[in-house]
């Protein structure tokens, strides 16, 4: 969700990254996570290790992307920056998400390689990993830019291109029902169907394996699909697109106005501001998002001439990975805010938590079921226990609908049933627009319509 960036350095033999991190336990909870990362409870330090670990931490077991920039650093220069990276290697220091991160520390590393240069001193309070792009690319040392898929997203890829009957051979070969011998002798196949089943096969085993989630007697498949591999197309060189820029921007304040409408209220009007950092749903990128991290969201509302907050968003952080018949993993949600709710509008500060599955129906149909439990306090404690289901579409990062429906059940003795049908709209590459509508049953029933327009900067 916030990316994260190391250097890869090449060299005549293998590839090197130096990379800059914190020390996090595997069993950590998200609320201990989100709380030691902001307040710099974890220990961090400068690491070289061979690039294909790092390589396959990302695209294996993280099933993450991976954007390569060339930078315009010279032998020497290179050279610089590997020697100061080993006199700092052992020293220990406290990470901090949003000002001591992978981001400052390695742009203070590349200072060093460049003696003239001050690249740090660009370097805003808050530095969020995309900064140092922006700030390499201000500087004229940004050239060629390359996106390496994750093994998910090539396995996806590869599977999408075959029939039922050829996902029927390539679910035997990943039950061992059929030998690779066997598999390469039939005639049924042609080269192209059997080079993108071996492609996925090999992709699948080598992110079980990583993750540990197949027996090592895998690995003789895997081997002698590698071999096969050879006598058919490689179609690994599908895993490298070339990008004609780099397609994260670095536009994460928002500010917006909008209004709602409900049927027996007087129309408000919304003026908000997000101060960090992005929504899945902001469609200034050319990246399609799987995850959210918003920080210090807020919006006022304008009702004649009375003002008053209407939501602060402290912490909204979504990982919404889509899972298939050969990938499971299961979405998580975490927001702390205060927001007017029910009909009276009401003024609530809570914290919930909620964890479900994201699935595809086709390329650009996704359908999310989650449950979520939270604590909420206006004036009285009250929890609450919220199932909800949704349809997604999202048409190449530039519309995207939703339709959710959500029941809530709430310690006060509220029952709520709400749908909704919420519309996001590119406008241009710095702004974009949202039209919800929805039917709500918790206090009474009623429709609202909720309008804004987003610039973001």
């Amino acid at each position: 969700m916030f990316g994260h960036t190391f250097i890869k350095v090449d060299t005549a033999t293998i590839p090197y990254a130096i990379n800059y991190s914190a020390l996090v336990r595997d069993d950590i909870g998200p609320f201990e996570y989100a709380y030691d990362g902001n307040f710099g409870k974890f220990q961090s330090h400068y690491k070289m290790l061979t690039f294909n670990l790092k390589d396959s931490e990302y695209r294996d077991d993280e099933f993450r992307d991976l954007i390569n920039i060339e930078l315009d650093f010279n032998e020497d220069e290179v050279q610089n920056l590997i020697l100061h990276m080993y006199e700092i290697k052992d020293t220990d220091e406290n990470y901090f998400f949003m000002t001591r991160n992978c981001s400052s520390e390695i742009l203070k590393l590349l200072d060093m390689a460049k003696y003239d240069s001050n690249f740090s001193d660009e370097l805003e309070t808050v530095t969020l990993p995309i900064d140092i792009v922006y700030i390499l690319k201000n500087n004229s040392l940004t050239k060629d830019t390359t996106k390496t898929l994750s093994k998910l997203k090539l396995f996806n890829l590869h599977v999408e291109q075959l029939t039922q009957d050829e996902r029927v051979v390539l679910q035997k070969i990943l039950e061992q029902k059929i030998t690779i011998s066997d598999f390469a002798k039939l005639q049924t196949l042609s080269d192209k169907s059997k080079s993108l089943i071996i492609s996925s096969a090999i992709a699948y085993i080598e992110m079980k394996l990583v993750q540990q989630k197949l027996h090592r007697k895998y690995t003789s498949s895997l081997l002698h699909l590698i071999e096969l591999q050879r006598e058919y197309e490689d179609l690994s060189k599908e895993e490298v697109v070339e990008l004609e820029d780099f397609p994260v921007s670095n536009k994460y304040n928002r500010v917006s106005i909008g209004s709602r409408s409900v049927e027996d209220q007087k129309t408000e009007i919304n003026l908000g501001y997000r101060l960090w950092y992005r929504d899945r749903f902001d469609l200034v990128d050319d990246e399609v998002k799987n995850g959210s991290v918003e920080l210090l969201d807020f919006s006022l509302k304008f009702v004649d001439d009375d003002v008053s907050l209407n939501h602060l968003t402290f912490i909204n952080l979504e990982s919404m990975p889509i899972s298939n018949e050969y990938f499971s993993e299961h979405t998580t949600k975490l927001k702390v805010a205060m927001e007017r709710l029910f009909y009276d509008e009401d003024l609530y500060t809570f914290a919930k938590y909620g964890r479900g599955y994201r699935y595809r129906i086709d390329k650009n149909f996704t359908y999310n079921f989650a449950l979520s439990g939270g604590v909420y306090y206006h004036d009285e404690d009250v929890y609450a226990i919220s199932p909800d289901i949704s349809l997604e579409y999202n048409l190449a990062n530039s519309f995207v609908s939703v339709l959710k429906y959500e029941y809530a059940k709430y310690s006060n003795s509220i029952d709520v049933n709400n749908i909704y049908l919420d519309n996001y709209y590119k406008v241009n590459d710095y702004s974009t627009m949202k039209v919800e509508f929805s039917y709500k049953d918790d206090v009474k029933s009623y429709s609202e319509m909720r309008l804004s327009y987003s610039i973001h900067f």
